[in-house]
């Protein structure tokens, strides 16, 4: 609940945007969780560890091939996270797409 009143007065506050996307997590709800992710990357869109869980918040509600993009970015935006490639690996091999996960667990 505070986390919904503080973004009634700073609507474009990325970090409680993503802040209240962590809380609905540790909560499962994912849903909810993905729409924070996506309203903190309206506004911040270069925030790499949003983009990875969000990919995950997605997964978890099985919208398995909407994981692929924000893994993607998130990979993109730190090449040198190998937990961001392992889990776009991971979703590449779960739509079985094995080449594309090859490469990505290389990376991982």
């Amino acid at each position: 609940e505070t986390y919904y009143r503080s973004l009634e007065i700073n609507a474009d506050d990325w970090e409680l945007c993503y802040n209240l996307g962590v809380a609905l997590g540790d909560q499962q709800r994912f849903k909810e969780e993905a729409v924070m992710y996506r309203k903190a990357l309206a506004i911040n869109p270069k925030h790499a560890k949003a983009w990875g869980n969000l990919g995950i918040a997605l997964a978890s509600t099985g919208s398995i091939e909407d994981a692929v993009e924000p893994f993607t970015k998130a990979c993109e935006l730190e090449p040198t996270n190998g937990q961001a490639w392992h889990n776009l690996a991971e979703t590449l091999a779960m739509l079985k797409r094995g080449d594309e996960a090859d490469a990505a667990k290389a990376r991982a």
